[in-house]
């Protein structure tokens, strides 16, 4: 049924997150597009200067670091990527590639992971960058934790997003 409803002729996987989209924001319930994501934010349609694109286990983390840049005097836009395979790759291009920074925000390893992906794609123009765990998910040798403990840790939290980001643009 599910690739039916994609337009899939073959295998389709579903990920089951660990954490529940928030049902105050009706981008959420949007209908699936393949391949495509969704705008939780945008201040400025057609781009402006930071963009956050993320996974959808992150939109707690990302929003917080966005109102964290803002007080800091930066305006972020928030882009759900609701799909990490299959992507429309020209279609997120476009979507993106009209900001100064589009930062790629995963949990995951960033070596084989989406931001990975995403920045080697041709045809950036904007400056690309990815936010992601280093190999493992440990930092000084410690895997266990609560997911905000082991979030914290890596600085995949608002404060740690917002504060790499900072970095960057300065």
């Amino acid at each position: 049924m599910l690739e039916y409803a994609l337009g899939l002729d073959g295998p389709a996987m579903i990920r089951y997150p660990k954490v529940a989209c928030p049902a105050e924001d009706g981008a959420f319930a949007l209908p699936l597009e393949k391949g495509r994501g969704v705008w939780l934010r945008q201040a400025s349609p057609g781009g402006g200067k930071i963009c956050l694109a993320f996974t959808g286990s992150l939109y707690l983390q990302a929003l917080d670091a966005a109102r964290r840049l803002k007080a800091a005097g930066h305006e972020a836009d928030l882009y759900n990527l609701r799909f990490l395979k299959p992507v429309d790759e020209g279609y997120l291009i476009e979507q993106l590639n009209n900001y100064d920074l589009v930062v790629f925000i995963e949990e995951g390893v960033r070596c084989g992971g989406f931001g990975e992906y995403a920045v080697a794609l041709a045809g950036w123009e904007a400056k690309t960058a990815t936010l992601a765990v280093e190999e493992d998910f440990s930092v000084n040798g410690r895997a266990i934790g609560t997911g905000d403990e082991l979030l914290r840790e890596n600085k995949l939290d608002g404060a740690g997003i917002a504060e790499r980001i900072l970095g960057m643009i300065k």
